[in-house]
């Protein structure tokens, strides 16, 4: 279940499907956005949309998932400047993050005025707890993602991703919960 103000909703209009992210964008909130891009993508939509207009925060985890996922959408658009993702509106802090992290090349911000869905469809919070080890498996690949994108980020990242994967390991042979 995300954190209490965090949540999604969506729109959409022609080929193309908006998500308003609102509050902390972070590990939990990437479970639930993934499972709902995965419905879209077998109705067979691969272009995206994100309002970021109310997302507070983004954290790395949400980042290197949705870097993981323009990578998988995207088939190598990028060299022809297609994208799967548009960021629209993030917050200075978030697009931010996502310069300093060397990943702006990699997502099409949009900061400009654009016009958004006049109506949204509420994402109803899942009933179902993303367990830590889920949750701890879903941040090792998004780091490790954020590292293959860019390789400069990997001391940065050295110490929180041999955190999780012991932490991963310790929790598979049933160490912890």
């Amino acid at each position: 279940m995300s954190e209490p103000g965090a949540n999604l909703q969506y729109a959409v209009i022609g080929e193309l499907v908006w998500v308003r992210v609102t509050g902390r964008a972070n590990c939990v909130l990437a479970a639930e956005f993934l499972a709902l891009v995965q419905q879209f993508r077998n109705a067979g939509r691969r272009r995206f949309s994100l309002d970021l207009r109310e997302c507070a925060l983004m954290d790395s985890s949400f980042l290197g998932m949705l870097g993981g996922l323009e990578q998988d959408l995207g088939s190598g658009n990028l060299q022809s400047g297609e994208y799967a993702l548009e960021l629209v509106q993030a917050s200075e802090r978030v697009a931010e993050l996502i310069r300093s992290l060397g990943l702006d090349e990699y997502f099409k911000l949009l900061s400009a005025d654009r016009e958004f869905p006049d109506q949204w469809i509420p994402v109803p919070p899942s009933t179902s707890h993303i367990s830590h080890a889920d949750c701890s498996k879903m941040s090792l690949q998004a780091h490790e993602v954020i590292v293959q994108l860019n390789p400069a980020n990997e001391p940065k990242f050295r110490d929180v991703m041999n955190y999780l994967k012991e932490d991963v390991r310790r929790l598979e042979e049933g160490e912890g919960q």
